[in-house]
Order: structure tokens, then C-alpha cells, then sequence
């Protein structure tokens, strides 16, 4: 009974809608002729978690039936038409939740039945609902080509040839629009995880697309604000940006701002972040794009779209990535306010692990390592997320309190785990394994200095640029 798919319907529901649930299934109209409350009632000594020993089939059963025999067959039965009940109830949910496709179904049935007042009066609500409704860009042309369509299939069924052209026009413009926004919103993301998740050859069509597409032209006809900082994006996507074109593009961010709405604005600084920390990798002037990230961070923070607010969520590599960014450039106070302030943003089951986490790394730039290891062994590892920075903080950890012997035992069993981990993808893999190289060969200069195994990490880490290692491998020279 635990792992049925009734079950982990139920687990979903709220307080409230299990109870409204029940008002549910009493319906008549959907009612699959079966009395179904025996069953919830049942089900309701279990709600929420569902994890008792008690919770067998046998005994539901005999709670619905005391003086029968188990019946499997009938139980079966029972939790096949409370599962459809369920999915039911699910799907009046989605529609009160997603109003925009309660209209679709209202448009279609309507136009199917020749109600055209009513039509008319529907499609006005449901433009209204869109237009009112704070989509991000790609979603409300999207949302508005649909209409549209259903509207184009009324005019035309009721002979209005001039209406029917001129809707097909405007609806054909908000699909390219949408089509346009789409693509620009997710060629960020494509271009930074390219080597992680895109194959070789996937993105043929993509840039097929991008490079005899005019966007300049079209940015120009459009004369749309909007328009104008996504074609910015595009250009930065197609390889022509650098540390003045994020500049600017950080620039028009802030000052067309308020022609974004907040969902739209969150994933256009997600994107802006990721050209930032792509250009900062390995470079001389490292610092530079930190500290412009971190400005961009702070932006962030100004126009109130940390969490991401389509959905409330905070995302927790968003999350690191500003702790550790601050971190990075010394402002170490900065960070620590904002651990205090926004940690309880995050998703419950994360809070404390984090807060534990990031706390330690607090300590370790103050030069606490001992109170490093102790936050971390407070840890609970089976549920922490961020293992390899853990992993790399626990080693630096070591290695600045001389703990050698633990450090080379955590560096063989992590070595170990990556290489014969097939869930660890490959590039992550060879990052956690360059990393313990370059750790055991500073290990090894730390105990026995070498000129030549000096100079030859040296030349690794100047164009790497990993600035804890190039920090502690001075410290030997000096030592």
C-alpha cells in the first residue's frame, strides 16, 4: 500500500485539499457509482505521511469491511477508482490554478456550440487574464498566439474572410515573438552547459537558426525595449561578449527594468551571471569579473529576484554561487549578512545543512579551521547537496592544520568514488580529479620540497587559475 500510486497521489495534498477531497468524491456528478467515502475515511488514519506498519491492504480493508473477509479483488477495485478520483480532483486543481487554460476549454466549446456572444466574451476575460497576469515574455505571446488561434477558427467558420487574415497576421507575430524570447531565454543556459548536457552537433540547429536570422533587423522594426535587451543577449550568446558588453548589458538591465516583469527580470540576471563566471574561468584578471559578478549579485538582490518568483524558489547553486562570490573577494562581512538574512529562503529540508555549511566556510577564511570541522561534522551528509565543495573544504581544512594522514585517506577514497561512479558526469569527474592532483603535489612539496615539482605546478596553476593552491604554493617558496 505504501508504494501504490493512490498513495503517493495523497502525500501531495494539503491539509485542506485532503478534507475538500472528501466534498469530492461525494459528488454525484463525479461519482464513479461506487461509494468511495468507506475508503477515505479508512485512508484518512494514515494522512499524511502514510508510513505506518498498520498501513496494509488487509487492514483498510478491514476498517471499510469489519466482518468480511479480505477481498482483494474488491479492494483493488476500491483503490483503482479512488486513484481516477484522485487524478480527477488533481486536474480541478491545475484549472483553478492555470486559469488561462480553463478559457481555452470555455473558447473551444463555445466556438463548437456557435455561442458567439459568449465566445466573445470569454476570449475578451481570457486576453485581460494574460495581459494582467505578469507572464514572463515568451510565455504571454505564447499564451496570446494561443487565443488567437481559437479565434481565427471562429471567424473563419462564420465566414469573416478579412477578420480571419488580419488575426492569422498579428497571431503569427505573437508565435515569433514568443518562438524569439524562448530561444534567447534558454541559449544562455545551452551555451554554459554545453560540454555538461549538449551532445555534439545538438545545437546544428540552433545556430543554423541564429546565423541567418536577422535580430538586429527585426529588434529594429519591432522598436520594442524588450526586444532590444534580449538582442543584446543574442549577441553576447553568439561569442562577441566581454567584461565592457556585460557591462552595458548590466547597464540597460537596470534601466529597463521596469518593463520586465519579476520572472522575466530573474532569468535575464540567471543569464547575465552565467556570461560573467564563463569569461572569469581561468583568467588573469579573475578578480575583475568577480568583483563585476558580485555587483551583478547585488543587483540581484536590489530589484527583489533572488528566489526565482514564478515559483518562490530559491535556487540553491544561485544561492552558493553569491555566498561564495562575496567570499571570494574578501567581503567576508557582506556574506555573512547575507547567510543571516536569506538562508531561510531556501527549501526546509536544506536550511540547516547549508547554514552549517556556509558557516564553516565563514570560519575557514577567518582562519578557524578547527571550528570549520567542527560545523562540518554537524552535517548530515546523506542529505547535503554541494559533496564535492565539502570534500575540497574538508581537504584545505587538513592541509592548513597539518592533518596529512587524513587528508591523503579522504583524497584516495574521493578519487575513488568519482573514477567508479558512472552517475558522476564526466566533466565533474575530471574537475574533482585535477583538483586532488594538483592537492597530493602540493602535499608532497609541503613535505619535501622540490624545485622542479615547484616550477612545474607553478606553470599549472599560473593559467588555471586556482588562487587557494597558487596562495599556498608561495607560502612554500617563502618558507
Amino acid at each position: 500500500m505504501k508504494d501504490i500510486k493512490l498513495t503517493a497521489l495523497l502525500k501531495t495534498f494539503s491539509k485542506e485539499e485532503f478534507k475538500e477531497f472528501e466534498k469530492f468524491i461525494g459528488s454525484p456528478f463525479f461519482s464513479s457509482g461506487r461509494n468511495l467515502s468507506p475508503l477515505y475515511h479508512a485512508l484518512k488514519k494514515f494522512f499524511p505521511d502514510f508510513d505506518s506498519d498498520n498501513f496494509t491492504g488487509e487492514n483498510v480493508f478491514a476498517l471499510i469491511y469489519e466482518k468480511r473477509d479480505f477481498n482483494i479483488t474488491l479492494m483493488r477495485k476500491l483503490i483503482s477508482d479512488m486513484t481516477k478520483a484522485a487524478e480527477e480532483y488533481l486536474l480541478q486543481i491545475a484549472l483553478r490554478k492555470h486559469t488561462h487554460y480553463e478559457y481555452i476549454l470555455k473558447l473551444k466549446e463555445a466556438n463548437n456550440r456557435g455561442l458567439v456572444k459568449l465566445f466573445e466574451r470569454y476570449f475578451t476575460e481570457a486576453e485581460a487574464y494574460v495581459l494582467n497576469s505578469s507572464f514572463p515574455s515568451d510565455v504571454e505571446y505564447r499564451l496570446l498566439h494561443e487565443l488567437l488561434e481559437i479565434k481565427i477558427d471562429n471567424f473563419y467558420e462564420r465566414g469573416l474572410q478579412n477578420k480571419t487574415n488580419d488575426t492569422i497576421v498579428l497571431s503569427s507575430g505573437l508565435m515569433i515573438r514568443s518562438f524569439l524570447f524562448t530561444l534567447i531565454s534558454n541559449l544562455q543556459s545551452i551555451n554554459v552547459n554545453e560540454k555538461s548536457f549538449v551532445k555534439a552537433g545538438k545545437k546544428d540547429i540552433i545556430n543554423n537558426f541564429i546565423n541567418n536570422f536577422d535580430f538586429d533587423g527585426f529588434t529594429r522594426a519591432g522598436n520594442d525595449p524588450k526586444m532590444n535587451v534580449y538582442n543584446m543577449f543574442i549577441h553576447q550568446v553568439r561569442g562577441t561578449y566581454n567584461k565592457k558588453t556585460i557591462l552595458d548589458l548590466k547597464e540597460q538591465l537596470m534601466l529597463q527594468k521596469d518593463v520586465f516583469n519579476k520572472p522575466e527580470l530573474y532569468e535575464l540576471y540567471k543569464g547575465l551571471a552565467a556570461m560573467c563566471v564563463e569569461l572569469a574561468g581561468g583568467k588573469p584578471d579573475k578578480a575583475d569579473y568577480q568583483k563585476l559578478l558580485f555587483e551583478i549579485y547585488k543587483d540581484v538582490l536590489s530589484n527583489d529576484v533572488l528566489a526565482n518568483p514564478a515559483t518562490g524558489i530559491v535556487d540553491l547553486y544561485r544561492f552558493r554561487n553569491i555566498f561564495n562570490t562575496a567570499l571570494e573577494i574578501s567581503e567576508t562581512e557582506w556574506a555573512e549578512q547575507f547567510l543571516k538574512k536569506h538562508v531561510h529562503t531556501l527549501q526546509k529540508e536544506h536550511i540547516k545543512n547549508l547554514e552549517l555549511f556556509f558557516s564553516g566556510k565563514v570560519e575557514f577564511v577567518k582562519g578557524n579551521f578547527e571550528k570549520t570541522l567542527e560545523l562540518f561534522s554537524k552535517l548530515d551528509q546523506s542529505q547535503f547537496i554541494f559533496m564535492k565543495d565539502l570534500k575540497f573544504e574538508y581537504l584545505k581544512c587538513y592541509y592548513a592544520l597539518g592533518h596529512t594522514e587524513s587528508a591523503i585517506s579522504l583524497v584516495d577514497s574521493f578519487r575513488h568514488f568519482v573514477s567508479n561512479n558512472d552517475s558522476v558526469p564526466e566533466f565533474q569527474r575530471n574537475e574533482v580529479l585535477d583538483f586532488l592532483k594538483k592537492y597530493m603535489s602540493l602535499i608532497s612539496l609541503s613535505t619535501k620540497y622540490s624545485k622542479n615539482k615547484y616550477e612545474e605546478l607553478e606553470r599549472v596553476l599560473r593559467t588555471s587559475g586556482d588562487t587557494w593552491f597558487y596562495k599556498k604554493l608561495l607560502e612554500i617558496k617563502k618558507s
